[in-house]
Parts: structure tokens; sequence; C-alpha cells
């Protein structure tokens, strides 16, 4: 007897209504996303962020241009075209969040650019793996932080944690800074660590130097820096945060 033939039954083509709805909840996500503090993006983000194609997140961008929710520009970042597309005065109206400040064309730094991407992928990498409470820089700017860190967000043990996206080493002076910046916070009680993300071929230049921090200054006074104080500090592959983190806690 050869193979038995199963008729196949082609799934059930959704409606328009369907389709539309499944659009607009597209739309909904990424207003959603500019508008709490990260103001503009790119198609490799939103692709990540709708756990959609490439192709199918460029489709909805472009329609919310044409709707005048998102603007776009592009700039010209480490020697290649980048297009970015920012939530308009019309976008943050139809997002409900009025705080936000809508995106500007022409004022976007694009030697920041990389960065701001780099940090919203580290975003929706924590929210994947059950962190919550994100906060971007914009937003913790003017709460009278020493240091404002890149991102605060909760870890899955109901810790709070400032995030670094590292992509160009300092000087140790300034490492020095940072790490007395971030301790007296740590203090405070307005985080319990720092964990620091780099690119792969940083982030043993970027421990090195930060174990070499044998004292730091604290109000004009020579602190001595502990174990203790080192713990606090933690440092990762840009592409394998948080992931490696739970992998250490197994």
């Amino acid at each position: 007897m050869g193979p038995s033939k199963t008729k196949f039954t082609p799934p059930p083509r959704m409606s328009f209504l369907e389709k539309q709805a499944i659009a607009d909840a597209k739309v909904s996500l990424i207003l959603e996303f500019l508008s709490d503090g990260e103001i503009y993006t790119d198609v490799a983000v939103t692709s990540c962020l709708l756990g959609s194609s490439l192709s199918s997140a460029r489709r909805t961008l472009k329609r919310m241009v044409k709707e005048y929710s998102l603007k776009t520009e592009t700039h010209l970042v480490r020697s290649r075209a980048c297009q970015i597309y920012g939530i308009s005065t019309q976008g943050v109206a139809l997002s409900g969040n009025f705080d936000c400040r809508p995106f500007e064309l022409g004022k976007t730094n694009p030697s920041f650019i990389t960065h701001h991407l780099k940090t919203q992928k580290a975003r929706l990498a924590a929210i994947d793996h059950g962190w919550t409470d994100w906060v971007p820089e914009r937003s913790i700017h003017g709460k009278g932080y020493l240091k404002v860190p890149d991102a605060l967000v909760t870890n899955s043990e109901g810790f709070r944690v400032a995030v670094e996206i590292e992509l160009n080493i300092k000087t140790t002076k300034r490492y020095s800074e940072i790490c007395s910046a971030h301790l007296q916070s740590i203090a405070k009680g307005h985080w319990h660590e720092v964990h620091y993300l780099c690119p792969e071929k940083l982030l043993a230049g970027v421990e090195r130097i930060f174990a070499g921090i044998e004292f730091v200054s604290v109000k004009g006074d020579r602190v001595s820096i502990q174990q203790k104080h080192r713990q606090r500090f933690k440092f990762f592959c840009l592409d394998a945060w948080p992931i490696a983190l739970q992998k250490d806690t197994l």
C-alpha cells in the first residue's frame, strides 16, 4: 500500500475586519513603545517589537507615515543610510501619553542613533525574559541622580537595575566618577546594581578598567573600593543579555 492520502484543509481566511484589527493592534503597539520615552526607532527594532518580518514591519511604518502618526528621515550612520521613524504630534495624541515629546525632524544627532537603537533592543530582550518597568534615559532626567543611566528596569527577582549601554570605552578617570555616582545611588536605594552591556570586543576592556579602580571620590573623601562594591557592577556581552545572567544563576 502506498502512503495514505490526507486531504489538506487550508486555514480559514481572515475577514477584512480581522485583518484590520491586527493592523490596528500593530500601530497601537508601536505608538505605545515610542510614546514611552523612545521617540524614534527603525525597521529592525520594530520587527522585533512586533515579532514580524522586516518587510511587514516596514509596511506598517510606511502606513503610519501616510496616516501622519509618524515622521521619517534618513541619516548617514557609520557610512550607511539609516532611516528612522519618530512619533508625530498626532501620534502622541493617538497614544494617549501626552507627557511624550514628539519627534522633530532635523533635530537628531546621527552619532547617538546607534546607541539609541541598541538600547531599544536591550529593552525588548529584557521584556521578553520577564523583566518589567523599563524606564529609558529620557524619562529619568530631572530626578536628581548623580549619573543618569541609559535605562532602569526591574529584574525577575524584583530588584531595580541600572542599565548602561557601552559602545565606546571611556577613560579610567571618567569610569571612576561614574562608579562613585552609581555607588551613591545604590546607597540611597535608587537601584540595586548596575549592568554594563558592551559589544564583545569591548567587554574585557571595560571590565579591566573597573577592576583597576581602587578608590573613588565621594563628597571630597577618598573611599576604598571593596568587594561589596564591585559585586554591584556586572558586565555582559550586549547580544547575550539578560540570557547570560539567567544561565549564571542556574
